[in-house]
């Protein structure tokens, strides 16, 4: 046998049982049959194994499981047909695509009507600006406006649809829709809880009379981040205080004088007399009614007060005697004496 025709055997032998295929740097590769296998193996365990894989296999991992895109060369990653194969199965795969597929309004469509956008948020520059794409992303994921173009941030569509999704969305908006009355009073309601009030809901908007109502309907205590003119508005404070008593407390000074107010809170939580005006806790009628509730009370009334018999006795008799503490010192023994014989 000839040199070339032992050369033509040998390499014969060498190649059966093998493939050839171009790894992620476009460089050819030899695997043999076991080494696919085991190279597949350590794909599905470990999807960075696809760095040192032949390309046929990388295309087959991601036909498979559209992720391994993100581990796949940059031929592959701009591979149309093989993207889109990914992005009709999850629309956040687009994510991973060459940054020429990133900018494909087809793709972005496909993308945007499966069941995850979240790759709005990579999209080209000029695909983050198209209102029928930021509109299907905010839909899905309020917060992704935060992605949008600045003209889109500032489109009272696209941020209505947002903030009905998320209602921190809000923040993402332009200076303009912070301050439109319509969205904040929808943040507000689909927040329903007392961050959305507090951090959400611009300085300018907690001085307007309607957003404060619908805010303090939620949760009473977002009185206390109104404007301190609305603290002062009795109407905002009635409702406070009937969705929750304890909002009296961030009522204006002069509120806290309003005996009608003052009324309603310490008949439901007599302590609150602590917060009512000088004036009103020298009030036996609303003393009364406090040391009624717990007579612990009596250390928050007037000192004129806690000399009055009427208002002790009353304390004591709510307090299991612990009212006693709260009685000035020249009248313990007196005071001890009747409720002596009161038992």
């Amino acid at each position: 046998m000839g040199i070339e025709s032992q050369h033509k055997t040998s390499s014969s032998e060498h190649s059966q049982g093998q493939e050839a295929g171009e790894t992620t740097d476009g460089k050819t590769k030899i695997l043999s049959g076991e080494e696919r296998k085991a190279l597949s193996e350590r794909i599905l365990q470990n999807p960075n194994s696809l760095s040192d894989a032949p390309t046929d296999m990388i295309i087959e991992a991601v036909k498979r499981d559209g992720s391994d895109l993100k581990y796949a060369s940059e031929s592959v990653k701009n591979d149309r047909d093989i993207v889109s194969e990914a992005v009709e199965k999850n629309g956040g795969f687009l994510s991973y695509a060459s940054e020429e597929l990133r900018d494909d309004e087809e793709l972005a469509l496909i993308a945007a009507h499966s069941k995850n956008f979240i790759s709005f948020q990579d999209l080209s520059e000029r695909l983050r600006g198209d209102k029928e794409l930021a509109l299907v992303a905010v839909k899905q994921k309020g917060d992704l406006i935060e992605y949008a173009s600045e003209e889109l941030r500032d489109d009272k569509d696209v941020v209505l649809e947002a903030v009905k999704q998320n209602y921190q969305s809000l923040l993402y908006a332009s200076d303009r829709l912070k301050n439109d009355k319509d969205i904040a009073l929808v943040a507000i309601i689909m927040g329903n809880g007392y961050d959305t009030f507090r951090w959400v809901i611009s300085n300018k908007l907690k001085n307007d009379k309607d957003v404060v109502l619908e805010a303090v309907k939620q949760i009473g205590s977002n009185l206390e981040y109104a404007s301190e003119e609305l603290r002062d508005d009795k109407d905002v404070v009635l409702v406070a205080i009937a969705n929750d008593v304890v909002s009296f407390i961030y009522a204006s000074e002069r509120l806290r004088g309003d005996k009608e107010l003052a009324l309603v809170a310490v008949k439901q939580k007599g302590d609150l007399i602590e917060y009512a005006s000088e004036e009103l806790r020298d009030d036996e009628e609303l003393a009364l009614i406090a040391v009624r509730r717990y007579g612990g009370n009596l250390r928050y009334v007037s000192d004129r007060l806690k000399h009055d018999k009427k208002v002790i006795i009353e304390a004591m008799e709510h307090s299991n005697g612990m009212a006693i503490m709260s009685v000035p010192d020249e009248l313990k023994d007196e005071i001890k004496e009747e409720m002596s014989k009161r038992t």
